[in-house]
């Protein structure tokens, strides 16, 4: 018996002595790792969506014009040629049910700058993205609500958080700090050249896909409200242009007008349309976004009459 006890207390000496100190140090040290990646490399990337996240949640910009959407508006609006104030929020892959997020957090703001939405015709379609651009932020609840059952236990444990996802941020790392792309708040641009015969393939595949607009009664109700609720912010909702292939393969205008009007009947509401804009196809990279010069192009349209409407922002 006191053999036992004896062997019993020395592995609790070593427990005390060793282990215990090495798990400490091995906690710590991961913790320190995962804290110096997402500050050096995760929120260095300033157009990637989880930083965009991250800024949306934690900071406060009061002269800052938000720009909020999906792809179609990180890659259609230059805030170099809209204004220095403009930030652009916008997230790939996503739709109404991130949008709705940022709209709701950006109008709570104590603020009294405009807000820029980018709408498109396929807005109330579930979209997700990518969940790397998540993982960062799911300790705001909001963001947690919306990642549902894609949600895995270690995103919330330092260390093992991110892995599988070192790759994918260490490329928007790469990306965002290339000289061979074109940046500007949150604006995230490629410069290669225009290749016709890659717009062709798309323009064919387009036109034998049809594309549909999604009515969601409840969620268009919910957007409405959350735009009345706040009459002090002045939102401005545009379409940037889509190419002819695409338009003619969308069905439902009837309905996307309903949607408009809607938006339209809010006082606080200014609503441009620039869907239908006669661009040159050497502006497009496929058929439902913009190249950098088309960007450009429509930065610079949409600047002008930005000014007429509120020249105190734009």
């Amino acid at each position: 018996m006191e053999k036992a006890n004896s062997s019993i207390s020395s592995f609790k000496r070593f427990l005390i002595a060793y282990l215990l100190p090495v798990t400490a140090i091995v906690a710590i040290v991961m913790v320190a790792c995962s804290w110096f990646f997402e500050r050096s490399i995760i929120f260095k990337s300033t157009s990637s969506g989880a930083y965009k996240i991250n800024r949306m949640f934690t900071e406060q910009h009061n002269n800052e014009i938000a720009l909020i959407g999906s792809s179609r508006a990180v890659g259609s609006y230059v805030p170099a040629i809209l204004g220095d104030s403009v930030f652009n929020y916008g997230i790939e892959d996503t739709q109404y049910d991130l949008l709705i997020i940022f709209l709701k957090n950006e109008l709570e703001k104590n603020k009294t700058t405009p807000l820029v939405v980018n709408f498109d015709y396929e807005i109330f379609d579930k979209w997700f993205g990518d969940i790397a651009n998540y993982i960062p932020n799911v300790h705001h609840a909001d963001i947690k609500n919306y990642v549902g059952d894609r949600y895995k236990w270690y995103f919330s444990v330092a260390g093992i958080k991110y892995f599988g996802q070192y790759e994918h941020y260490m490329k928007m790392y790469m990306a965002d700090h290339s000289g061979r792309n074109y940046k500007s708040n949150g604006g995230f641009f490629l410069t290669d050249p225009f290749n016709p015969e890659v717009l062709a393939r798309e323009v064919k595949t387009r036109l034998v896909t049809t594309t549909h607009w999604t009515s969601d009664e409840q969620k268009s109700q919910t957007l409405i409200q959350l735009i009345a609720s706040h009459p002090q912010r002045q939102i401005v909702f545009c379409i940037a242009p889509y190419h002819p292939a695409y338009l003619k393969m969308f069905k439902g205008y009837d309905q996307l007008n309903q949607c408009v009007n809607a938006l339209k009947a809010n006082s606080n509401v200014v609503f441009l349309d620039y869907s239908h804009e006669a661009y040159a196809d050497s502006l497009y990279s496929n058929t439902s976004h913009l190249n950098y010069n088309g960007a450009v192009k429509f930065s610079g349209e949409l600047k002008s009459r930005l000014h007429a409407l509120l020249p105190t922002y734009f």
